[in-house]
């Protein structure tokens, strides 16, 4: 759990200057000191999950035009697929990761028009290996 604090200004100023970084560290938990509300301003403040927490912080942070955190799609797919399997799910491992390996194969095979070497090659993997894997997932185009 991560508590968000914002402090909303009335005030029609815009300093970015130091925004990202202030919100990098506050979602890292870096920031510890209870920020100083200003006259007029309004102090909110949320207790979330981590996974809410990084969405906030990743859209504020698109916001001010700084680069989202890089974990934090992947951290939302991990929290939904835990979630969907149920607290007494068993081989999470392999659910977790055969999803993960199948929604990337069918993305990048789109993104490759279907070429199964140039999509090989991007993946960096054997054209067996991905014929495999295709075939595993039901990707494998039907035109052999």
């Amino acid at each position: 759990m991560k508590t968000i604090v914002a402090i909303v200004s009335p005030a029609p100023e815009k300093d970015h200057s130091s925004g990202p970084e202030n919100a990098r560290d506050l979602a890292q938990g870096v920031v510890t000191e209870t920020p100083a509300v200003p006259e007029g301003a309004m102090r909110l403040e949320a207790t979330v999950t981590d996974a809410v927490a990084n969405k906030i912080m990743g859209t504020i942070l698109n916001l001010l035009g700084a680069e989202p955190f890089p974990d934090a799609t992947l951290d939302d797919l991990l929290q939904r697929e835990l979630a969907a399997a149920g607290p007494d799910a068993c081989n999470l491992y392999n659910r977790i990761v055969s999803r993960i390996e199948e929604r990337l194969l069918h993305q990048v095979y789109a993104e490759c028009d279907g070429v199964k070497t140039r999509t090989a090659d991007r993946l960096g993997i054997n054209r067996n290996t991905l014929y495999k894997m295709l075939k595993q997932h039901h990707l494998e185009a039907h035109d052999e």
